[in-house]
């Protein structure tokens, strides 16, 4: 099954044509404390990380939805939040996370070294900041675009992904407008079961008869 976005938001509504059994991808940041916004229930934690000396943290998290009509989770410890859901993800959404923490003007993300399913599975990026004068939401990390962030003058919470499925993906590193604390985290997005190989000239074969 290949994968697709359903939908997208920066407010604590769910929205669009979702259905049960599509995923949802929830990033969180706080931006008062290094306390990392605590996983809601039903969720399970895809990564986080935080910076004591700033405080300044964030996580990610997911969970399958049960019905059409999901309610928004309450988040502990989070300022801010966005969300976006995908369709046709496996059952073991996320693989290969990795992520990179700075105070600088130049944000970094992190590379997937084994790329788990090459031509099948997406990339998604998490990029966060103590403020909204860096534009982390403006400066994509390579081969992804932005899909949805919430920002205000104390952060910026964005969520980014490939939009297509992926073979390789490197460290990369973009220039921010100003210099900002940050926090970011890579991960391959898994295409479910019955996702077809791509297809190669050594694939194609001719029948003589």
């Amino acid at each position: 099954m290949a994968i697709s976005r359903i939908s997208s938001g920066s407010t604590g509504t769910f929205s669009g044509s979702y259905v049960a059994g599509d995923l949802i991808v929830i990033h969180a940041v706080d931006t008062g404390s290094s306390t990392i916004p605590l996983t809601p229930s039903g969720y399970t934690q895809i990564s986080s990380a935080a910076q004591s000396a700033n405080n300044f943290a964030m996580a990610a998290f997911y969970k399958f939805a049960t019905s059409a009509s999901e309610t928004y989770p309450t988040i502990t410890s989070a300022v801010a939040s966005s969300w976006v859901i995908y369709r046709g993800a496996a059952t073991t959404p996320f693989v290969s996370i990795g992520g990179q923490s700075g105070t600088s003007n130049s944000i970094a993300y992190s590379g997937i070294v084994t790329y788990q399913n090459p031509g099948q599975d997406w990339v998604i990026t998490f990029g966060a900041s103590s403020d909204n004068l860096g534009g982390v939401g403006t400066h994509p990390p390579t081969n992804t675009t932005l899909i949805v962030e919430a920002s205000a003058s104390n952060y910026e919470v964005a969520i980014f992904d490939s939009g297509a499925p992926l073979s390789t993906y490197g460290f990369n590193s973009k220039t921010l407008t100003v210099s900002t604390n940050w926090l970011t985290k890579t991960a391959e997005l898994v295409a479910g079961a019955g996702t077809p190989p791509p297809v190669t000239p050594t694939d194609l074969f001719f029948a003589v008869f």
